[in-house]
């Protein structure tokens, strides 16, 4: 089993505007926070249960998958209090960056999974050349507190969204 495979609507049809851009209502973010155990072992998932209310959804059809994998470890392989705290602001960085403008974002931000010594964060993109352009300049740079990889793909018919959000109904 490969990571990938262990860490793994609403509203009318899309109005195309006269500027091939689309009018998305993207509602403010609604986090859930649930402890769960995948192949026997406790995770962390902080999920944007807002995130299925995105309407429409095909503008956002490219799936990020950030994993970041911990050097320091407590109990049940969850981080340690310093790593937590790098982790959600790394986080919080990577929010900010992939989404690259508030008004008009270009990545909306579905959750976390933290566990086995990993955290995975995910969201969906609009441009993902922008996304991956972003990734790779930081990656260039060094500048990341943690070793992380990325995979996007396009998920047009949100199956990973569905995969974490459909069990909080």
């Amino acid at each position: 089993m490969g990571i990938f495979d262990f860490f793994k609507g609403k509203g009318k049809q899309p109005e195309l505007k006269a500027s091939g851009s689309y009018d998305v209502t993207i509602p403010e973010e609604r986090f859930v926070c649930a402890d769960v155990r995948i192949d026997g072992k406790p995770h962390v998932c902080v999920l944007n249960e807002a995130l299925m209310d995105v309407s429409p959804k095909e503008p956002f059809r490219w799936y990020l998958s950030l994993i970041m994998s911990f050097e320091n470890i407590v109990g049940d392989d969850m981080p340690d209090k310093k790593d937590t705290v790098k982790m959600q602001d790394f986080t919080d960085y990577l929010c900010e960056r992939l989404a690259a403008d508030s008004y008009h974002p270009n990545a909306i931000f579905l959750g976390r999974v933290t566990g086995n010594s990993k955290s995975q964060a995910m969201w969906y993109v609009n441009n993902p050349g922008l996304a991956n352009a972003f990734l790779q300049s930081l990656i260039n740079s060094g500048s990341y507190p943690f070793h992380f990889e990325f995979l996007m793909e396009e998920d047009p018919e949100w199956a990973e969204a569905h995969y974490w959000l459909d069990p909080l109904k």
